[in-house]
């Protein structure tokens, strides 16, 4: 019984897929339409520092394209030690402060930071 079962349910599977559409190039169809739909040639990014909570700082308020991140958006003033991106693992403590017209001016306020 328990058999029978079992062979009515992989039945029942794979006639929803077939009549669902699901093959192998379903895949492949749905992954060229996102690509198709997003232009990521224009996109302008900037680099940050992690922070605790998955959050992060910009590193200067400019980003790769010129243009000014926006006023008070959490940014880098300093870090200790000096900033290195080579040295990836390294620990850093920044001073946090605000974006204002592509300048990150000091909030007197300091965490705990990494690249």
């Amino acid at each position: 019984m328990a058999f029978k079962a079992c062979i009515t349910i992989i039945a029942a599977v794979y006639a929803v897929q077939i009549l669902c559409g699901a093959d192998e190039n379903s895949v492949y169809t749905t992954t060229e339409t996102l690509d198709e739909d997003f232009d990521y040639s224009s996109s302008c990014m900037y680099p940050v520092m992690h922070i605790a909570n998955n959050d992060s700082l910009a590193i200067n308020c400019t980003m790769e394209c010129g243009s000014y991140l926006n006023d008070s958006m959490p940014c880098v003033n300093m870090t200790s030690p000096p900033l290195d991106y080579n040295r990836t693992s390294t620990n850093y403590t920044c001073t946090v402060g605000s974006c204002n017209n592509g300048t990150c001016p000091s909030k007197n306020e300091t965490v705990p930071c990494w690249i």
